[in-house]
């Protein structure tokens, strides 16, 4: 199943009532950013993997996801091939 949020506190609500394999998460989002989504999420659920997506990303941001666990950082444009690789690889398909 595929859950879509429209920003950080919906996200964390969805992650809060559900399991998931793998949370997918941009870094610009209204109000809070992706970086704030992977801190939580880090706090309550630490073993859930995260793919991180930004076309705004420097490489001290993507270093950052790094650190805060994320297993990667895609850079926009993503090709639909590519995520679907990164995706597989995560989740074991």
């Amino acid at each position: 199943m595929v859950h879509t949020a429209g920003n950080v506190d919906e996200a964390l609500e969805a992650l809060d009532r559900n399991h998931f394999d793998l949370v997918v998460c941009d870094y610009r989002m209204p109000g809070k950013t992706g970086i704030d989504l992977l801190i939580e999420l880090r706090r309550v659920q630490s073993s859930v993997p995260v793919l991180m997506i930004s076309a705004y990303a420097d490489a001290l941001v993507e270093a950052a996801f790094i650190k805060l666990g994320a297993l990667d950082v895609l850079k926009k444009p993503i090709r639909r091939q590519q995520l679907v690789e990164r995706t597989a690889k995560v989740v074991g398909g």
